[in-house]
């Protein structure tokens, strides 16, 4: 080490000694931060995230265990001793055991001897490698929440990157380089495309012919980011090359404005720098440099000679001297470079040089030009058209410059023109710089309006004394129509939701009319949908367009979504600059205004705040109507509308109503003919007032309102109100369900408010996919809108993780009870003391949120359960099993009843399990939080099973079978939970899945006493048409059924969070071929295994990705990084295909037909191949199979013969349950792609190519012969098994789907 460093210093100081020093000291430096081959890399607490890459790469240098062992920690060895697995001994360990073991401890001292005395202290106590390494990332890098705050903050920046003014691209390079390597350290993943087209669209418009040659010339996928670095820093380099060469040999010279007087050569020479100075360019700020009061000592003399030199005529000539800018520089007060000299006539011509550097001033020139290129500081080469002289020859405009010194005044705008052999410069601008020119007999005169004193600033001031500039009040209109400009802005968020569950308000004021509009967000990510729906109203209504809208640099409004709209219908979008509200203070006005007023109407009429958006919106309302702009004297409204508005209608917010039952109850004769109510505002679309219904707490429209304007404060208490539920129940219980508890004493407050809830509970997810129903369809009926508050107001949003969460909600509470009322309805035990004899299971709590095919929670169910694994197998139960319906029963049955044009229905049994009745003595003990109080040691003894109970699902299926079977039900031949029963021609099918029962009939009247029977039996919670099955979400359609799992899919993509991501059009690539990649990197088993199960639940309504998932969960033991980016991949799929389901038509010819195919050799790693297999009936597509092949094939013959056999077992299970339907089907056709295969099925001698073949495979051929199947050839591009055997191109595949009936509802 020592020899680098003299080696270092040696070579430095043979250039200068004088560094020798810095150089040994940035060496030492270099040593401390460990960048020695032999030494980890140091880390003292700053720049975590490089030392972590520098750190692993060290540790698997040396060897890679050592880094797997800080990742999965110790290894520790273990022995079985007695059936049992425990921890070896030290002194057992074998020389392996040892030399793993001590790869934790190398990895220790690797990273201890890395930190710093304070980074040490933070490790000292851990007692592995792997818990090291977590304390140092937790503690510099955060826990999730905080890496995911981070990740959505560098997104953002990337998403705002652009090339700064005078920033070199090796500049750029590293900003950009540096927010990707930290994204992608936080998980982030960049296509290259991607980050090229972002490089490219980050440079500003001087690189725009770069731009599109790169994008013309190269494929932007192949293409690596460093490569595209490169390039540009070459034609960065070639365009510096080109400037350099083009001001080869020109020095910066001053630039003077001289002037000469006749007769007063000398005096004229004494006294220039007291003449007349005058600026090009000038920028005044609160004093000019000598007004200064350092400055205000001048010599008296200097006054005397201005006084002498005042009034003169300059006669003017221009020219470039060298000495100007020197002279200049040397004196106190320095004079601008462009100024008037006082000269002599005669010795004017001796200052010239040149005619080359003349300047001519010139009266018909429009603007400064030039035709030498060496005049000019700066120049920016562009073609900007012709200039025309007066001969009409044209000389054109190869750019636009400066001229002028770094140091003195520069002369901006100056054209360079081809070819020009003279220097002028323009009158008119001179004149628009505020000079005066005249033209006389002798010659031109320039006289200065300002006055003698230099105009600089001074800087010390500047620099103490800038304050914010200020804006004066506009007083007149700068646009002439609506929708010319528009103002925008966001407020919020709100600490109570509204009533919609809104947190932000979204203020839009037209410039014009000053007319505004509120619209109201959950998200400030929705002010881009709700602008644009807002946007297509008014163009509409107004029958023009927008033209520009005005909006501060909010993430909100600055964003792609909003240039792309703004970009496709021609409007400008001008942005106010940073932390300068005021130039949007149009609209920031009007956020105060309707803040305030809205705090005053609430106060005023003492609502809850609850209400804030309805205040908002009447004060926004009421401002349109009533608001006077002052220059047009006219209100927004008659602006806007053409027309002046009408205040009659006008009533006081907040005050007390009586809205009358217009129908939407069946009234007895003296039921009360109007509710009371809260007038909160006026109806957005059409003639109506909203009224707060407090009987039913919903919003209500109405014009049949009468208004109680003057009674504002009365006594009253809350128990004296006979027709408040909500009191009842406090009285009743002692605690309030949804309400604040409120105290008996008197209380004063207003008549509105009284009886409203302080708090508005409603649900957190608002989306669109949550609305109940099809959003299309309008305005719902004021019973469904009373239903639908009532299930929000009255059921808890949030799923109790314990017992003591629970019994602090009423819901809950209620839920519980429920619970045990069904127990005491279905006699399910009895209180019985307890001995020590018996063995006595536990019970606990399970809760949750039911909800429909929506996600929109309907009931909070409590579940009291045993816990079953308590129990001994011939003490507490004998057998468990229990059948229940498979997928592709369901499905065949919802593609016979399609066929056969009958609606299914489904019902649930209440508390079904609770019906069975045991045979086994079992005790459980009481429920955990409603224990007995006379007899709490006291346990329950079961007469019928209960939940959790590993007998309970057998008890309760032979319930309810023999029940079924007692009323003349015939179980299925090959499905136990199918029950038929025919009458005559028709017949009954009934499908069940535990508690849940499908069922459907041709004849009604079977399904009519089908449901009567069972209530007569059970107690059913629900019955309807099927619509949601399993999570299967059913659309029974006049002409088909469609099978979808859409919502299951969304949520599942925002669990992973892939709900971003870019969509694909395929599941798997054609070019991925999977298999162990042992030397791949290793990711979360728990996470992948999650990934692949909800994955393969999915595939119960999408057999398009049935393969691609198939072949991924083959991976599920060690899955490495390759494994999940092909998971991602089906995700991605899955993000551009959520609405996809299955299409079951009607009105077709009942058939079922099978296809098998398979893929001889397919896996890589076994080589064994993967049969595919699919059944039809009719067109429905109703089972299919992906599934590699349990011995290696030898030729495809095999393997398409092993996947024939498969297909045939499968055509005839589902004969059987077609047998049991009524349908007797023989000779179904089995198609094949392969001959060879289908020649085996017909020869029965067992020759040298087939003995190998298991026997099991041979069934084929005796049910080819009894005539239950008939295999026939069919060629490979119809053969839609294909679909499950390999990854397929994007035509071939989207041709399968559509012959599957596979397809996009929202498409079809």
């Amino acid at each position: 080490m020592g020899r680098r460093v003299g080696g270092l210093l040696g070579v430095r100081c043979c250039y200068c000694s004088s560094n020798l020093a810095y150089w040994f000291k940035a060496d030492l430096c270099i040593l401390n931060q460990g960048s020695a081959v032999n030494r980890p890399p140091m880390f003292n607490g700053m720049n975590y995230a490089f030392w972590k890459v520098r750190m692993r790469i060290f540790m698997e240098s040396i060897d890679a265990l050592i880094w797997e062992a800080v990742v999965n920690g110790p290894y520790v060895p273990m022995q079985v001793v007695k059936d049992e697995e425990k921890v070896k001994p030290r002194s057992e360990w074998n020389e392996t055991e040892r030399r793993k073991a001590q790869h934790d401890l190398v990895a220790k001292n690797i990273i201890t001897s890395a930190l710093t005395m304070d980074e040490f202290f933070r490790i000292s106590q851990c007692k592995s490698a792997k818990e090291m390494w977590e304390v140092l990332e937790v503690t510099h890098e955060g826990t999730e929440d905080v890496k995911r705050s981070r990740k959505h903050a560098l997104i953002q920046e990337y998403e705002l990157f652009r090339m700064q003014p005078e920033e070199s691209i090796a500049d750029v390079q590293k900003r950009f380089t540096h927010i990707v390597n930290h994204l992608t350290g936080l998980g982030k993943e960049f296509d290259r495309e991607e980050l090229n087209i972002k490089i490219l669209k980050c440079l500003d418009r001087s690189w725009q012919p770069k731009v599109t040659a790169i994008f013309e010339s190269r494929d932007l996928s192949k293409l690596g980011t460093a490569a595209l670095f490169g390039k540009l820093m070459e034609h960065e380099l070639e365009l510096k090359r080109l400037k350099e060469q083009e001001t080869t040999e020109r020095k910066p010279k001053g630039l003077a404005l001289k002037a000469t007087e006749l007769n007063e050569i000398k005096e004229e020479k004494e006294d220039a720098e007291d003449d007349d100075t005058i600026s090009l360019l000038t920028k005044r700020f609160r004093h000019i440099k000598t007004d200064c009061p350092d400055n205000q000592t001048k010599d008296k003399s200097a006054s005397k000679k201005f006084e002498r030199n005042k009034g003169r005529r300059d006669y003017i000539s221009w020219e470039e001297n060298e000495a100007s800018s020197t002279s200049s520089s040397s004196t106190e007060d320095e004079e601008n470079n462009l100024c008037f000299m006082m000269k002599d006539e005669e010795s004017s011509s001796d200052s010239i040089d040149s005619k080359k550097n003349q300047w001519y001033l010139d009266s018909g020139c429009s603007k400064h030009m030039t035709g030498d290129l060496t005049k000019f500081t700066s120049l920016k080469l562009k073609a900007e058209g012709h200039v025309t002289y007066g001969d009409n020859n044209r000389g054109r405009i190869l750019g636009k410059g400066t001229v002028g010194t770094g140091n003195s005044t520069t002369i901006e705008n100056v054209l360079y023109v081809e070819g020009l052999k003279h220097s002028l410069l323009s009158i008119s601008q001179l004149c628009d710089k505020g000079y005066k020119v005249n033209f006389e007999s002798k010659g031109c005169t320039i006289s200065s309006n300002s006055s003698s004193k230099d105009n600089r600033l001074c800087d010390a001031c500047v620099k103490g004394k800038q304050i914010k500039s200020s804006f004066k009040l506009k007083d007149i209109v700068s646009t002439k129509n609506p929708l010319d400009v528009l103002h925008m802005d966001l407020f919020g968020p709100s600490r109570v939701a509204s009533l919609a569950g809104n947190l932000y308000a979204l203020v839009v004021v037209d410039d014009y009319s000053r007319f505004t509009w509120t619209l109201f967000l959950a998200h400030k990510h929705d002010a881009y949908t709700a602008f644009k729906k807002l946007a297509k109203i008014l163009q509409n209504e107004n029958g023009c367009c927008i033209k520009s809208i005005q909006s501060d640099h909010g993430g909100e409004f600055q964003n792609a979504k909003f240039e792309r709209f703004c970009e496709k219908h021609g409007i400008t979008h001008t942005f106010s600059a940073p932390r300068t509200p005021q130039q949007n203070g149009v609209v920031e006005r009007k956020n105060r205004s309707l803040e305030e007023l809205a705090r005053t109407m609430l106060n005023e009429s003492k609502l809850p705040k609850y209400f804030w958006a309805d205040a908002v919106y009447t004060t926004g309302y009421v401002l349109n109507r009533t608001l006077i702009r002052p220059i047009l004297k006219k209100t927004p409204y008659e602006l806007y509308k053409g027309r002046k508005p009408s205040v009659s209608h006008l009533r006081v917010f907040g005050c007390k109503c009586f809205v009358l039952n217009n129908g939407k109850e069946n009234l007895g004769k003296f039921d009360a003919k109007s509710d009371e109510g809260v007038h909160i505002g006026y109806a957005l679309n059409g003639h109506a007032y909203r009224v707060f219904n407090k009987r039913l707490l919903i919003v209500e429209e109405s014009m049949h309102v009468v208004f109680d304007e003057t009674d504002h404060s009365i006594s009253k208490t809350a128990a004296d109100d006979p027709d408040s539920n909500e009191f009842k129940s406090v009285l009743n219980q002692n605690e309030s369900i949804h309400f604040d508890t409120v105290d008996t004493h008197v209380v004063q407050e207003s008549t509105a408010a009284a009886g409203l809830p302080k708090e508005w509970k409603i649900p957190r997810d608002l989306t669109l996919d949550n609305v109940i129903g099809n959003i299309e369809k309008g305005v719902s009926t004021r019973k469904f809108l009373n239903n639908f508050c009532e299930a929000m107001a009255f059921v808890s949003q949030v799923e109790p993780k314990n017992l003591k969460e629970a019994l602090k909600d009423s819901n809950w509470i209620l839920a519980m009870q429920e619970e045990l009322n069904q127990f005491a309805l279905n006699e399910v035990w009895t209180l019985v003391p307890r001995i020590p004899e018996m063995n006595v299971i536990g019970t606990k709590w399970v809760f949750r949120n039911k909800m429909d095919e929506h996600g929109v929670i309907t009931r909070n169910k409590a579940r009291l359960v045993a816990k079953g694994y308590n129990q001994e197998e011939g003490i507490d139960y004998d057998e468990t099993y229990a059948p229940v319906a498979r997928l592709e029963a369901v499905r065949l049955l919802l593609a016979f009843s399609c066929i056969k044009g009958f609606k299914l229905f489904q019902m649930d049994v209440k508390s079904a399990f609770l019906n069975g009745y045991i045979n086994e003595e079992v005790f459980v003990s009481q429920p955990p939080g409603f224990e007995d109080h006379q007899h709490p040691e006291y346990v329950f003894k079961l007469q019928k099973a209960l939940y959790g109970l590993k007998q309970a699902p057998r008890q309760w299926y032979e319930r309810l079978s023999d029940f079924l079977t007692s009323q003349g039900y015939d179980r299925g031949t090959s499905d136990k939970t199918l029950f038929i029963k025919k009458k005559g021609d028709d017949s009954i099918l009934v499908q069940v899945y535990v508690d849940d029962i499908i069922f459907g009939s041709n004849n009604g009247e079977l399904c009519e006493a089908f449901v009567k029977v069972m209530k007569s039996e059970f107690e059913m919670s629900m019955m309807g048409e099927l619509n949601y099955f399993l999570g299967l979400q059913i659309k029974q359609l006049k002409d088909g059924i469609f099978l979808s799992q859409a919502k299951y899919c969304k949520d599942l993509l925002k669990k992973f969070e892939m709900d971003k991501c870019k969509p694909i059009c395929t599941p798997f690539s054609t070019s991925c071929h999977l298999d162990h990649d042992e030397a791949g990197i290793s990711v979360d088993e728990t996470k992948y295994r999650g990934l692949i199960g909800s994955l393969l639940y999915l595939t119960a309504s999408r057999p398009d990705i049935m393969f691609a998932v198939c072949m991924c969960a083959r991976f599920q033991y060690a899955p490495k990084e390759s494994h999940y980016n092909a998971v991602k991949r089906i995700l991605k799929y899955l993000q551009g295909t959520k609405e996809v389901g299955l299409w079951y038509p009607g009105n077709i010819s009942l058939s079922l037909t099978g296809y098998s195919d398979s893929d001889f050799a397919g896996c890589k790693i076994d080589r064994k191949s993967t049969s595919g297999t699919c059944h039809l009936l009719g067109s429905s597509l109703i089972s299919w199979q992906c599934k590699k092949q349990a011995c290696v094939a030898l030729s495809t013959a095999e393997a398409e013969y092993i996947a024939a056999g498969s297909c045939c077992a499968q055509t005839i299970w589902l004969r059987q349950q077609l047998n049991d339907f009524g349908i007797l089907l023989n000779h179904i056709p089995l198609l094949c792609d392969n001959t060879s295969a289908i020649n085996l099925t017909k020869n029965p001698v067992m020759h040298s190519r087939t003995k190998h073949i298991e026997i099991r495979h041979h069934f084929l051929r005796e049910h080819i012969s009894n005539g239950t199947c008939d295999i026939k050839f069919i060629g490979t591009d119809l053969q839609l098994a294909d679909l499950f055997t390999k990854p397929l191109a994007k035509d071939r595949f989207n041709f399968l789907l559509n012959e599957l009936g596979i397809i996009n509802v929202n498409c079809a």
